[in-house]
């Protein structure tokens, strides 16, 4: 699996680049994401525009409470 990070792989043309020859070579592509919510959503259509080889979408969501009181489901 491959996972560049669109915040610094020069933008989010050049990690689709990379999705293009990850491809090519039949190796799974994940976006990097550790951003904001805008960055996020950036990252999503990324993932949208490389459909064939997109695999998951990292997402950390520490402050994201989940279920109940706890966060804990």
């Amino acid at each position: 699996m491959i996972t560049p990070d669109p915040t610094t792989c020069d933008g989010l043309a050049e990690a689709k680049r990379v999705a293009d020859r990850a491809e090519e070579r039949y190796i799974p592509f994940s976006s990097h994401n550790v951003c904001s919510p805008v960055g996020t959503m950036a990252c999503v259509h990324l993932c949208a525009a490389v459909v064939p080889n997109a695999d998951v979408l990292e997402y950390h969501a520490l402050e994201v409470v989940l279920s109940g009181t706890d966060g804990f489901a």
